[in-house]
């Protein structure tokens, strides 16, 4: 008779638990519903193919799934602390066409996402025969970053696949000391293809001694000309450029820092000659006003910008030590 009781109560737990387990896992995710749409001209991205991969921060566990949206949204159960990649494909176009890098601790259950355009890369390595070159060492360099997280090398036939922020990239591949790059303009929504040729590197040596020597050569010839006597204005000139592009990549360098949200703000804030409203920047990003409330606070700890209320209007500026660290 006990031993009926005991597996009667075993069979009892066993159902509670498996009820109960269930329950207490939801409490670990949670559902979001997310809208998009593109983040310059502000139009809803439907009729896309979204794929979305997710990073458990907890397990490192990461997880891809790729869905259809006939409106532009898109619903998904995560992780409280997982990193989101978010790509969307459009079937009009040859390649990808926005991406866009989120942390899902600072999602509401419905939220509006603007993402960023993009291009596709499809790189072959070969060497200085046309065979390619498998596992070589691949890197990008872009005018803008995205938070892409781009491969390391090519596979084992020599190919490198990824998507590019739109603009300019420079890429590099390399291996055994021999190596070559490009320099691309990546269009929206479209596929780039390249070849990257390894030149030997005794003849790459060689004519970089050649073109020295004739480098030097002209240097020579204008100087006896005359025409190497840099007025004092000349000289000034050239200074202020120098100034200025010191600067302009002391920015850029600060904006790399920066999450997206604060990136947004902080471009519009230039784009407006370092100076707006709290009202208009909301305008123009399409952030929360409670979420803006923060990034403002959060900016103006890192020194990047100050605000102060004039009556009901909140000036925002961008600070003297963000634009020109020498005053």
């Amino acid at each position: 008779m006990a031993r009926k009781g005991t597996i009667f109560w075993l069979f009892l737990a066993g159902i509670i638990f498996a009820y109960a387990f269930p329950v207490l896992s939801a409490d670990q995710d949670k559902e979001v519903k997310l809208l998009l749409f593109d983040a310059f001209e502000k139009k809803p991205l439907d009729e896309v193919i979204v794929s979305t991969r997710i990073l458990d921060k907890a397990t490192n566990k990461v997880l891809t799934i790729t869905e259809y949206a006939v409106d532009n949204e898109i619903s998904l159960v995560l992780p409280l602390d997982a990193n989101l990649d978010i790509t969307v494909d459009s079937p009009s176009t040859e390649g990808k066409d926005f991406f866009l890098r989120l942390e899902s601790k600072n999602l509401n259950a419905s939220e509006t996402i603007y993402l960023l355009p993009v291009s596709t890369l499809d790189l072959v390595v070969v060497d200085s025969l046309d065979n390619r070159v498998s596992y070589a060492g691949v890197s990008v360099r872009c005018e803008k970053e995205y938070g892409i997280n781009y491969e390391d090398q090519t596979d084992k036939y020599g190919s490198f696949t990824s998507i590019l922020p739109t603009g300019t990239c420079t890429i590099h591949a390399e291996k055994e000391g021999k190596a070559g790059s490009k320099r691309i303009t990546a269009p929206h929504g479209e596929t780039v293809r390249m070849k990257i040729k390894f030149r030997d590197g005794r003849s790459l040596a060689l004519l970089f001694v050649a073109f020295g020597g004739i480098l030097v050569a002209i240097w020579f010839a204008l100087k006896r000309a005359g025409f190497l006597s840099p007025s004092k204005r000349t000289t000034t000139i050239a200074e202020k450029k120098e100034q200025q592009g010191s600067a302009t990549t002391r920015i850029q360098t600060i904006i790399q820092t920066l999450s997206e949200r604060e990136r947004l703000v902080v471009q519009h804030l230039l784009e407006n000659k370092a100076e707006s409203t709290q009202a208009r920047i909301r305008h123009s990003t399409h952030i929360p006003k409670t979420s803006l409330a923060r990034i403002l606070d959060a900016l103006q700890k890192k020194g990047i910008l100050s605000y102060d209320s004039d009556g009901l209007t909140k000036k925002v500026n961008l600070t003297t030590w963000f634009m020109n660290p020498e005053k």
